[in-house]
């Protein structure tokens, strides 16, 4: 999944950067987080990432379970958005 940073009016930012929380359903797993910068030096194996030129990038893997997922990011603790997806 990626995330991109966008404006009140629904454009891309590129110039700011913010730490992005993700949440995951339990029917998957968090393989990974990067923001593509060559110079990243944050944890990969971890849920919150600072993005970079405003996106982030956020790996899954389903844990072999059929149904509904959701995958939540967020920041400012008050700004998020949500993706549900379908497991077969």
């Amino acid at each position: 999944m990626t995330a991109q940073l966008i404006d009140e009016n629904g454009f891309s930012v590129y110039h700011k950067n913010k730490q992005i929380e993700f949440n995951i359903s339990d029917a998957l797993s968090n393989l990974g987080v990067d923001n593509g910068a060559s110079d990243n030096i944050q944890k990969h194996q971890n849920n919150k990432l600072t993005t970079h030129k405003g996106r982030a990038l956020l790996i899954v893997q389903s844990k072999n379970k059929t149904g509904k997922a959701n995958i939540t990011a967020s920041f400012d603790t008050a700004r998020k958005a949500t993706v549900n997806i379908l497991i077969k």
